[in-house]
């Protein structure tokens, strides 16, 4: 299977990429009555749809009449080759230029003594759904449970560095650039976190920031099987830099990868990342205009291929960039600028 993502560059830098589900469609319905000498009649008619891109959905109808009743699936008016039952599960979803619509589906119940068509059903994909246990994405996604929501702060004077650690909470990534450094020394980065309910899994975020030199042993000592890094933000200029990172005691047996390339090796870069079943968490540009990229594999899916593109949007343009792509059902995985 080969996914789609897109990464917007800018002041700021939006890596925007597909991710796949493993949620599947309803289990079909096969209630078929029969009746001896009675033409078909369909008791409940398919329903309209919308699944994650990634996965499949099953239309089902329950028809009485008889006997031998026989059944045809069409896609769009066509006849679906094989259809030929109570239910009929789609192909995956896949996405769909400029539009979430997929398809229409119908189907016909006949016998001996006559034929009824179903009303037309709808298939729209939905947004894409990341996979349990993978942190490189955005992992509130994970927990289905509201916690308790609190902003917050991290700032720094040189020399650094200066921490905050929330344990059993999720929480965003550190805000990039915007101004929020001073000539006179020291940046300012917001975030939000969020305290997780107990039933959740054992997910903690930290955020740090230290001065330019010291982030690339910082960061060597922070890796680990069971840690995804989602921001970074280096302010070489003030000498300066910050990231933040997620770990989990139950999820585990990711690779982290730092590339740092010039601005027109980031499409190269990123496009054989995906090919590599990886995908970019966090990216800054540093002092000589180089893009630091971050990237994670994860051993539970090595097996999904990415198709990267890289596009520039100005700063003021980034929301509504990303909103629309939202709407098409991407999902950023990394920004930064």
């Amino acid at each position: 299977m080969q996914l789609h993502f897109k990464l917007i560059v800018a002041a700021a830098l939006l890596l925007i990429m597909e991710s796949i589900s493993s949620c599947g469609g309803s289990a079909p319905l096969n209630t078929t009555q029969n009746s001896p000498n009675t033409p078909p009649s369909i008791v409940v008619q398919p329903a309209d749809q919308t699944v994650p891109i990634g996965s499949t959905a099953t239309y089902s109808v329950i028809a009485t009449g008889g006997p031998q009743l026989q059944y045809q699936w069409s896609v769009n008016g066509g006849t679906i080759p094989g259809a030929t039952g109570p239910s009929y599960t789609t192909s995956i979803v896949e996405a769909q230029a400029y539009t979430i619509y997929v398809g229409s589906y119908s189907v016909s119940v006949s016998n001996a003594t006559g034929s009824v068509q179903s009303r037309t059903a709808t298939l729209s994909a939905g947004p894409r759904s990341p996979k349990a246990g993978d942190l490189r994405y955005l992992s509130w996604q994970q927990i289905d449970t509201a916690g308790i929501y609190m902003d917050g702060g991290l700032a720094t004077d040189l020399p650094g560095p200066s921490e905050f650690g929330f344990p059993n909470s999720l929480g965003t990534p550190l805000t990039i650039g915007g101004g929020n450094c001073s000539a006179a020394g020291g940046c300012g980065w917001g975030m939000s976190t969020y305290i997780l309910p107990p039933q959740s899994p054992n997910l903690s975020i930290y955020y740090i920031g230290l001065t330019y030199q010291q982030f690339q042993s910082t960061i060597n000592a922070t890796i680990s099987t069971n840690v995804v890094i989602n921001s970074l933000d280096l302010e070489s200029p003030y000498n300066e830099a910050a990231f933040s990172w997620i770990t989990s005691t139950q999820f585990g047996g990711f690779d982290y990868r730092l590339e740092v390339v010039n601005s027109s090796q980031i499409q190269s870069t990123i496009a054989q990342d995906g090919q590599e079943s990886r995908i970019v968490t966090a990216v800054s540009f540093d002092g000589n205009g180089n893009a630091n990229l971050i990237s994670y594999g994860w051993q539970g899916d090595t097996s999904t291929v990415y198709d990267a593109q890289a596009s520039i949007v100005a700063s003021g343009d980034i929301a509504g960039e990303a909103a629309a792509l939202a709407g098409e059902g991407y999902f950023i995985s990394a920004f930064g600028g």
